[in-house]
């Protein structure tokens, strides 16, 4: 073989090499830009996807994706990755994420938006959501030897809310950090944690504190399993002074005592808030009460709570409709279940 020869035999074996590590490196990959919204997290939420320099919510139906919220999960890998978070927990509509805009319904293989088409608002869907494993922190080696006894760190105390089941913004099973530990709250049944919920709930920045939930043991929480980790945090508090002013003298360690409970609150600022409308009469100010749950609407039902004029002024308000006239109660419709709300304000009802 000449030299002639075996230049040509050395290129074509090179663009050869060449070709395969370029075919390789695409593999795992997305071609399309997503992101998670609806949520705290980069790492959970409801997917959206950049189309026409837009980002637009994907319908849940979209790619003929199972009903089997786990088994969804094993084909968004290479989302997780994409957004620098963990493995992929469940894939599918979750009501408490259920925030759409700009949505499209997508056709073909999953997470290919070659065949993907804006929907009407006539036309609206669940929106698709995905939870992946929140990214596990990494800290450098110590570059000098540690002394042998550790000092307790000096991170300042925080709090955080473990969210319930339905998912709501500013309630939840509230757990306290200071320094390297970490825990629920114990509190007895017949305590009124109004001081102490004030303060949890200003501290984090949710408004004021309107109740507190019961019920929950203190060995474990309402938190669903894809959200929660399995892990026990490692110690309990105790808020000896419900009337104190500062985190860091309001609670103690304490273990899990016989009836002890968690502290569950609910604050002010809790999302998603009651949608509600006035409607069958002669303008939008005039008519039945209807408030929205996830997607439906529904008669909004007498109740003692309703008596008052506190919440149907607080309804005008919210229609910008100026002052309350008048109100009162009308036959119920035997083929529709209605919504009943115990508050006295709809801003208060949290639950439906």
């Amino acid at each position: 073989m000449d030299s002639h020869e075996v230049l040509l035999a050395a290129t074509y074996l090179l663009g050869t090499l060449a070709a395969f590590c370029l075919g390789q490196s695409g593999r795992g990959g997305l071609d399309i830009q997503v992101m998670l919204s609806g949520s705290n997290s980069k790492c959970q939420g409801q997917v959206e996807i950049q189309m026409e320099n837009k980002w637009k919510t994907v319908c849940s139906s979209s790619w003929r994706l199972s009903q089997d919220h786990s088994k969804n999960a094993q084909q968004a890998s290479a989302v997780c990755k994409q957004l620098r978070c963990g493995d992929p927990l469940a894939l599918g509509p979750f009501p408490s994420l259920n925030r759409p805009q700009n949505q499209v319904f997508c056709q073909g293989s999953p997470w290919s938006i070659s065949n993907c088409n804006n929907t009407s608002s006539q036309d609206q869907c669940l929106p698709l959501s995905l939870i992946c494993l929140e990214p596990q922190r990494t800290t450098p080696p110590p570059t000098t030897t540690p002394p042998t006894t550790v000092p307790e760190p000096t991170a300042p105390p925080r709090l955080q809310l473990v969210p319930g089941h339905e998912g709501l913004r500013c309630t939840g099973v509230v757990e306290f950090y200071n320094g390297s530990w970490g825990g629920t709250i114990l509190y007895k049944a017949k305590d009124r944690p109004l001081g102490l919920g004030n303060l949890i709930c200003k501290s984090l920045q949710c408004g004021s504190f309107l109740t507190h939930l019961s019920g929950t043991e203190a060995a474990g929480t309402p938190a669903p399993a894809e959200l929660r980790d399995p892990r026990p945090l490692p110690i309990r508090w105790e808020a000896p002074n419900g009337s104190c002013v500062s985190l860091q003298q309001c609670f103690q360690k304490t273990t899990a005592q016989e009836g002890g409970q968690a502290l569950t609150v609910i604050c002010s600022d809790f999302q998603p808030k009651v949608q509600s409308r006035l409607v069958g009469g002669s303008s939008v100010c005039e008519g039945i009460a209807e408030v929205r749950q996830r997607s439906q609407w529904e008669a909004l039902c007498d109740s003692s709570a309703a008596r008052g004029r506190g919440r149907w002024e607080e309804l005008c308000r919210e229609q910008q409709c100026g002052d309350l006239i008048s109100f009162h109660t009308v036959d119920a419709d035997k083929t529709s279940p209605g919504f009943l709300c115990a508050q006295e304000k709809l801003s208060q009802c949290y639950h439906l």
